[in-house]
Formats: structure tokens, sequence, C-alpha cells
């Protein structure tokens, strides 16, 4: 079992502040990310909670291999590029991975201006259609969770995405997914939990912004253009 402070923790993954700097990402125990279904009564619904959990965990699984793998096969600026990105993931053999610490959007909001909070979440558009550019992007939409801070105490605060495991590489899913702006059904706009979802002042800006910004065609003109160069 790994030892180290745990700041956060799913079905398919545990993190762990590793260092100062650094998160070390491992998949999480059976035991641990069974717990929940015993919290269940009715067995149709701990049926179905184990199918998403296996279903989960081999998305993730296929997700990180998927990004390790083209991370290999990049010249040295486009893997300097895409690593900063998703916060200098290193892979290890068994599947788990460290990343830079870079603390999640909602851990933070909470100690910014409106004014500076818009600035990093004006940088998903961009985020979301340079992973397109590498032939894969979030399915999620989860801003406050699924993306980081780096550079937190700086002048320019840079918008990462950390959770690298709920990715697509399907350009037809990319594409429905903004047919259907698929970020107006995400936790971050739907729920109202402190650290997960969005303040009420910015939901609409957030939706606003990924309504203008994420379309099919940006998605279709985008998709592995940095791979083609």
């Amino acid at each position: 079992m790994y030892r180290g402070e745990k700041i956060g923790s799913g079905y398919q993954r545990t993190v762990y502040r590793d260092k100062e700097d650094s998160t070390r990402v491992i998949k999480t125990r059976n035991s641990a990310a069974l717990t929940y279904l015993h919290t269940l009564n009715d067995s149709e619904d701990i049926v179905a909670a184990y199918s998403m959990m296996q279903r989960l965990r081999e998305q993730d699984k296929e997700a990180v291999k998927t990004v390790s793998e083209l991370l290999e096969g990049l010249d040295r600026e486009n893997n300097r590029k895409l690593a900063e990105s998703i916060a200098n993931p290193e892979f290890y053999d068994n599947g788990d991975y460290t990343q830079d610490y870079n603390p999640n959007v909602g851990s933070v909001l909470h100690s910014l201006s409106k004014q500076e909070a818009r600035y990093l979440i004006d940088q998903y558009p961009d985020l979301h259609q340079l992973h397109a550019g590498y032939g894969f992007v979030d399915r999620v939409f989860n801003v406050t969770i699924n993306c980081g801070v780096a550079n937190r105490d700086g002048l320019q605060p840079r918008l990462t995405l950390i959770d690298i495991g709920e990715i697509t590489t399907n350009s037809a899913e990319a594409v429905d997914d903004a047919k259907i702006q698929r970020w107006h059904k995400a936790a971050a706009v739907t729920l109202n939990i402190s650290g997960v979802s969005l303040p009420d002042e910015l939901k609409p800006y957030w939706l606003n912004l990924l309504d203008a910004n994420i379309t099919p065609e940006s998605i279709t003109s985008n998709w592995n253009n940095k791979l083609d160069n």
C-alpha cells in the first residue's frame, strides 16, 4: 500500500501528495473501490455500480496507456507542450504515474477574485482544442475536479488537465459531445457541492464560454493537426 497524504480518490485512481511539488497517481485498490458498493441496499444498484466501476477502470487503463504511448512518439517540442498541459506525467510499468502537483481548480477558486477565476477557466477551450490536436479530449468537463492550476503563485496561472483517465480518442465521440453540449450536464454546473461545483455566478459564464468555443466544426478542424505536421 502506498503511503502518503491522500488528496483524492475515485473508482479508478487514488492520488497522493508524493512530494512538495508532485503527486503519485495509483490504481485504487479493489477493497477501497468496493466500499461504496456495500452502502447500497438494492441488489440491482450494486450490480449496476459494480458494472460502472469496471467500465470506468477499463477506460482509465486504456486512456493512460494511450497518453503514455503518445508522449513517447512525439518530437521533443510537441512532447514538452503536451506534457506541460497534463501536469508532466511520468509513467511506471504497472500503470501508475506521477504528475506535477497542480491543485484542482475547485480547491483554489475561493481564493480568487471574479476576474482571476474567469482568467483561469477562460483557458479551457484552448486546452481542449490543443488536446484535440493530439487526438484526444476530455469528456467530463468537470473543470473544478479534472483540471489543475500550474504556476499558481505566479502572475499567469495556467490551466492543466490532471485527470487523464477520462478522455476519449474517438473523434466521433468528441464531435457528438460538442453537438449535444455535454458540459451542460457536468457535475460542475448541475451539483451544488463545495469544491466540485463552480460558484453560481460563474456557471452561466462557463456554459456560454464552452457553447461559443467548443463546436463540432472546431473539433473536426483541430483533430490530430499536431500529429499531421
